[in-house]
């Protein structure tokens, strides 16, 4: 993420996770829109349980939508996890230290828990295995493990069919 922060003439770069996958076209368009428009950067709203016991929400690399004056402007933080923050963590935390007003996609439902449980965020509630983020993007997590590969193939299917529902999902603010 760094080197191509570092290398790209473009205005916003955006960033999307192997095991994600925006819902419709307009979430990519909305994102890199926003990003550019406010001279910030807009992610999905995520929190490191291993690091702060999910306390601090920032904006997820998995869907990161990053404008390139921003980035400079925060003094071109890297995406490297520090000891304060997983994966690109440090723009937000760096955003909120400067003042820079960001946003993050909130988890509306999730399909199961991981292997290790549900995640916490925040006082906002939790997610896990399967997370749709404001109606716009949907994040499988884990994608590195085989259970969870059919689900995210049906998922794909399904936005490719335009018959994605989050009906038997599991809300995250219960």
């Amino acid at each position: 993420m760094d080197a191509i922060l570092k290398q790209s003439e473009a205005d916003v770069v955006l960033f999307v996770d192997s095991d994600c996958v925006p819902l419709s076209k307009t979430a990519v368009l909305e994102a890199i829109r926003w990003a550019r428009r406010n001279k910030s950067f807009l992610g999905l709203a995520q929190a490191s349980n291993h690091i702060n016991r999910g306390v601090h929400i920032f904006a997820s690399p998995a869907f990161l939508a990053i404008d390139r004056f921003a980035w400079l402007g925060l003094g071109q933080p890297s995406c490297q996890p520090t000891r304060r923050g997983d994966v690109a963590e440090e723009l937000s935390w760096r955003a909120e230290e400067e003042g820079l007003i960001y946003k993050a996609w909130y988890p509306t439902h999730y399909h199961h828990p991981s292997h290790e449980g549900l995640w916490q965020l925040g006082n906002y509630g939790t997610y896990g295995i399967g997370s749709v983020f404001a109606d716009r993007v949907f994040h499988l997590y884990q994608g590195r493990l085989s259970n969870n590969v059919d689900l995210f193939c049906q998922v794909c299917q399904q936005i490719r069919a335009g018959s994605f529902r989050t009906e038997g999902y599991i809300s995250c603010i219960n």
